[in-house]
């Protein structure tokens, strides 16, 4: 089968080959699947790099999600169920950018077929997070403002279509003006284009000068730092990445 994997750390343009490898067997409890596609995901470009929370043993290849089908069955009860069923493919380990994975049948999750494609690979990382962060760390409320970086990722489309779906409102940063007239369309009720305005001065515009009381970061750097003094009185702000390899400076009196 074929893999697309990297035998040392670094700009995944320059250290990821294709490769031929054996197709794998599964082993008890485990189940093969032909991967039909996965996404590209920030996670998986760190990984690639060497820099996320965890590092691979060499050579190793990415891919945290997935769609295929599976294929064969190490044996067990589920693991045999699975078989030849569409299934949204979790892989805590990196390797979804192959032909063929091996993964624990927990972590294969039947879905139906009529799904598409592209929804079922995207199935588990984006959206979980959405979810996890504003209804059970953030805890954001109808009416609400929620100030997100990154804006124009997949992830930060999907929050702005949740927070029409729970009634909280989106003030969204992004770089360009491309990116912020598609977000408008979209549904977010305002965006901040940082290489035209100026992100705390936006804030307190939109806001009537009171800040935000809540705010998601997946940059750092200069960009997270000035999040932070864009807060209201007790906000609250969530980092979930690391997109900056800068590190986050701010005045500690905004705390």
């Amino acid at each position: 089968m074929k893999i697309a994997q990297f035998d040392r750390f670094g700009v995944p343009a320059e250290v990821l080959t294709v490769s031929d490898v054996p197709v794998p067997e599964p082993g008890p409890g485990q189940v093969r699947v032909r991967i039909q596609a996965s996404p590209i995901n920030p996670s998986d470009l760190l990984y690639v790099r060497g820099a996320y929370g965890r590092q691979p043993r060499l050579p190793a290849s990415a891919g945290f999600e997935g769609a295929g089908v599976v294929e064969a069955s190490g044996g067990g009860l589920f693991a045999n169920f699975l078989v030849g069923r569409r299934v949204a493919v979790i892989n805590a380990k990196g390797g979804n950018w192959a032909e063929y994975t091996i993964v624990p049948a927990k972590q294969a999750i039947p879905v139906p077929t009529d799904l598409p494609i592209e929804q079922v690979a995207c199935f588990f990382v984006n959206p979980a997070t959405v979810l996890v962060m504003a209804d059970n760390v953030l805890r954001i409320g109808p009416g609400d403002w929620l100030l997100q970086t990154a804006a124009a990722s997949a992830l930060g489309r999907m929050m702005i279509r949740y927070g029409k779906h729970r009634g909280f409102r989106t003030i969204n940063v992004v770089r360009r003006k491309e990116s912020a007239d598609e977000l408008i369309q979209l549904g977010g009720d305002a965006v901040i284009n940082t290489a035209e305005e100026d992100l705390l001065q936006r804030v307190h515009q939109i806001t009537d000068g009171r800040g935000v009381p809540f705010a998601i970061d997946a940059v750092g750097g200069p960009t997270g730092s000035s999040v932070i003094s864009a807060l209201a009185t007790g906000g609250r702000m969530l980092v979930y990445g690391t997109l900056s390899p800068e590190p986050m400076q701010f005045d500690q009196r905004h705390l």
